[in-house]
């Protein structure tokens, strides 16, 4: 159940990467000029640079990465996890090993999605024996830059041009469209120079929750450009005491296939 909440996280709440309207404490708004781009063209250049569209109709991938969470408010230990995910016609597996710091404890999962059916399945290997295949909570796909996804369907204010650490970035406020997510304000913060995402904050304000997700070290490859090191700092509240947990994500392999076997998705009769 461990490995499906660290992806619910991760597909989830991460994906959106919401971006809160309160001021960045660290940006520093500049004058602005005339010839700023509008919202509409600077998400379009974002995609462009992103190569976002290519999401649009999936094909069968690869992908390995390694989690480094620092939770110790939820269990008492940080966490490395290593993770690859298969992907083919709305079926998604994942593997990953995992290994407690501070204890040194490890275990491992596979985790099978029906996305179609919206359905998850989980298999456990721990020093205590096996936690054979059950259902758990609805995991989605986890793609390199699936925020460009979400865009489309989000009203943008007009952007602002900041400065932080040295550079100038055109800063976006958003709202999804669909009032299902109105207690959402987001933000985007897209480099002036190549467009690219730096930096997404979003605060939920009935929860509260806050997410700082930071992009860097992007470079391409088939098509796409992926930001190869994501931190995520994301704060909430337990019993008036504020939590805050970092997961950092180091991609270390993407990539397209022409096929990938379908018994992969399946899930193993008991």
């Amino acid at each position: 159940m461990f490995f499906s909440f660290v992806l619910l996280t991760l597909s989830g709440i991460a994906d959106n990467n919401p971006e809160t309207r309160l001021p960045d404490t660290h940006a520093i708004k500049i004058e602005q000029s005339s010839n700023i781009p509008t919202s509409k063209e600077i998400i379009e250049s974002a995609k462009k640079a992103l190569r976002g569209t290519i999401y649009s109709k999936i094909k069968p991938y690869t992908l390995s990465y390694i989690l480094d969470m620092d939770i110790n408010p939820m269990v008492g230990d940080s966490m490395i996890i290593d993770l690859k995910s298969f992907y083919k016609e709305k079926k998604w597996r994942q593997e990953g090993k995992a290994k407690k710091i501070k204890s040194g404890i490890s275990f491992s999962a596979i985790t099978i999605s029906d996305l179609n059916k919206t359905e998850t399945w989980e298999e456990q290997k721990t020093m205590f024996g096996v936690i054979k295949w059950k259902k758990v909570p609805f995991v989605n796909s986890i793609l390199p830059c699936p925020v460009t996804l979400y865009w489309d369907n989000m009203i943008f204010d007009e952007p602002v041009v900041i400065k932080e650490n040295g550079l100038e970035y055109y800063r976006l406020n958003a709202k999804f469209s669909n009032p299902q997510y109105k207690d959402w304000d987001y933000s985007y913060f897209f480099n002036v120079n190549d467009y690219l995402l730096y930096k997404s904050i979003g605060i939920n304000n009935k929860m509260p929750f806050k997410e700082n997700t930071e992009y860097s070290d992007y470079y391409s490859t088939q098509g796409i450009t992926i930001a190869r090191q994501v931190k995520n700092t994301m704060t909430s509240s337990h019993k008036g005491k504020p939590i805050t947990n970092v997961v950092k994500t180091t991609i270390t392999d993407f990539k397209f296939k022409s096929d990938i076997p379908d018994s992969l998705f399946v899930v193993p009769k008991k």
